[in-house]
């Protein structure tokens, strides 16, 4: 990937984010609308970004991540 690949991945990420943080203002004013649609899109750009920057074996995945973090918030 080069760096202008790069930029544009990561221009792409914030375009997305900022749409998502619309949708959760208006899901603070509407709590019955939207209720799953900022969670789940965040939950699958991070299955992406983990998944992708894997260039060998010893990369940490997605699920082995997750798993992680709740070992650490849940304990």
């Amino acid at each position: 990937e080069t760096y202008f690949q790069h930029g544009l991945k990561s221009l792409g990420y914030a375009l997305k984010l900022l749409k998502l943080s619309f949708v959760c203002l208006i899901h603070a004013i509407f709590p019955f609308w939207f209720k799953f649609t900022t969670s789940s899109a965040v939950i699958r750009a991070f299955k992406i970004i983990v998944d992708s920057n894997c260039e060998n074996e010893n990369c940490p995945t997605a699920e082995n991540t997750v798993g992680q973090f709740f070992i650490l918030k849940f304990k």
